[in-house]
């Protein structure tokens, strides 16, 4: 038996994995369904693996008013949820905080804080709340737009955002000089090395996969992609002039965070986008 490799839009919302079968009798010719593979959700009547769903439909009682039912009426999946909007509404929120703890990781290099304590939990605690952005981004992407092609970027860039900040966290009181001389430098180095890689390749990956995706909803989201890119771009060519006297400055720190707040951008739009009213909340206390 093929496995369970098959997801369906229920009630608004994704249900499965299903195998095949366990379908049948659940789903109507315009259910939308999705297996990888598939480029994007698509009407499970289109689809050769359900055509016996609905060729093989008994007639109708004999002797009897009694009229077939009507298939099951799907929820229009691009309508968000409540929960849905919850979770833009916290993805919103982890923007935020991103936005704050980068401009402050920001302020205190700027006052030569690198190598505290606070600076390096402050890199941990950002790298955390950049990897909940991003699960945020994962969670838009699969529920509002049925979009899964970027779902393998974004786990490698969460993944290895963890590592590098945890690693930066726990490297500001490390005496790179003295390092240097040791025999792991060069392990270090070419750790570093394919780290920067493999997180270049999928973020670039998913920064052009955003900017590919259609909608009115994707308009901040594609401004995040090429503002990163763009930003990105201007930060390396700038360290090809930088000499060794070269320093951070003020507008480094606030450059950086663009790309965040057009990310904020979106999701609060998103999370506005329907009027949710909490039950009973005329009654709050």
């Amino acid at each position: 038996m093929i496995g369970k490799i098959w997801y369906a839009s229920m009630n608004g919302q994704q249900k499965g994995p299903f195998y095949l079968g366990e379908l049948k009798g659940k789903i109507s010719k315009n259910t939308l369904v999705w297996k990888e593979g598939m480029t994007d959700w698509a009407p499970c009547g289109e689809l050769d693996d359900f055509k016996e769903f609905f060729t093989h439909l008994p007639p109708p009682l004999p002797n009897t008013d009694h009229t077939p039912p009507d298939p099951p009426q799907e929820v229009n999946s691009a309508t968000p949820t409540e929960v849905q909007l919850m979770k833009m509404k916290t993805a919103f929120q982890n923007c935020i905080i991103l936005l704050v703890l980068s401009f402050v990781a920001g302020i205190t290099a700027l006052a030569g804080g690198e190598q505290t304590r606070f600076y390096g939990l402050l890199l941990f605690v950002t790298g955390l709340t950049f990897a909940r952005v991003l699960q945020g981004l994962k969670y838009f992407l699969n529920h509002f737009k049925s979009y899964h092609d970027a779902n393998a970027n974004i786990r490698w860039v969460i993944a290895l955002t963890v590592i590098a900040y945890t690693a930066l966290s726990f490297s500001v009181k490390v005496d790179w000089d003295e390092l240097s001389y040791s025999d792991t430098f060069a392990i270090i180095v070419i750790i570093v090395f394919v780290g920067i890689v493999l997180a270049a390749i999928h973020t670039v990956s998913l920064l052009l996969k955003l900017l590919k995706i259609n909608g009115p909803e994707m308009k901040y989201f594609r401004a995040f992609a090429l503002s990163h890119i763009l930003i990105s771009g201007i930060f390396i060519g700038m360290s090809f002039y930088q000499d060794e006297t070269y320093t951070p400055t003020f507008f480094d720190t606030v450059l950086d965070l663009i790309p965040i707040a057009l990310l904020a951008t979106g999701f609060y739009q998103l999370r506005n986008s329907v009027d949710t009213p909490t039950p009973d909340s005329g009654n709050a206390l």
